[in-house]
C-alpha cells in the first residue's frame, strides 16, 4: 500500500520517497528527489522528450542535444562526489547519483554572445546565465552544454556558488 502511493508521488518512471524518508529511509531500489530550495532565477517548463541512454529526462526544447554528453556530465560529477571526505555530509547523502530524479532543460532563447558563449535571460543582477538550477531538480543549459556540469553540482548536492564542492566537482 506504501508504494502505491509513494508511487503516486513522483515523477514517472521514479518512485520517490522524500516525505517519509525520515522515517523509512530511502528503500533500496527507489528514487530520491533533489529537493533542496534553490533562487528561482528561471522559470521555464518543463516536458519530457527524450532520455538519455542511462534514462535522464531531458526538454530538448527542439535543439539538437548530445545526450550521451550529459550522460558523460553526469558520470564526472558522480565520480568527483564519491571522492569527497568520508565525513562530508554531501558525499554521503548523494553516494550514488540518482539519475530518475536529474531533469535537464535545454533553454530555446538562448543566444551567442560577442564573446561566443551561448547565455540566456535570468532574473540575476547580469541579466543573462550560460546555466542555472531550478526547483524540481532541474539543471538549466544551452545546447552546447557548456555549464551542465556546474549546475548538476548544484543540482545534486543543493550547495551554493562559491563552495569546495561546486569549485571542485562542477567543472
Amino acid at each position: 500500500m506504501i508504494h502505491v502511493l509513494l508511487v503516486a508521488l513522483c515523477l514517472p518512471g521514479c518512485v520517490c520517497v522524500a516525505l517519509v524518508e525520515p522515517l523509512l529511509g530511502v528503500i533500496p531500489g527507489t528514487c530520491r528527489q533533489y529537493d533542496h530550495p534553490v533562487q528561482s532565477i528561471t522559470d521555464y517548463r518543463f516536458h519530457e522528450n527524450a532520455r538519455t541512454p542511462n534514462g535522464i529526462a531531458v526538454d530538448t526544447s527542439g535543439q539538437a542535444v548530445d545526450l550521451a554528453r550529459i550522460d558523460a556530465g553526469v558520470n564526472v560529477v558522480e565520480r568527483c562526489l564519491n571522492q569527497g571526505k568520508p565525513d562530508n555530509f554531501i558525499a554521503q547523502r548523494f553516494s550514488t547519483t540518482q539519475r530518475c530524479a536529474l531533469r535537464v532543460k535545454v533553454v530555446p532563447n538562448w543566444i551567442t554572445s560577442p564573446t561566443g558563449v551561448q547565455i540566456f535571460p535570468c532574473r540575476l543582477v547580469t541579466l543573462w546565465c550560460t546555466g542555472a538550477e531550478q526547483a524540481g531538480g532541474i539543471a538549466v543549459v544551452t545546447p552546447d552544454l557548456a555549464a551542465l556540469r556546474h549546475e548538476l553540482a548544484h543540482v545534486v548536492t543543493g550547495a551554493d556558488d562559491g563552495s569546495e564542492i561546486i569549485a571542485r566537482c562542477g567543472g
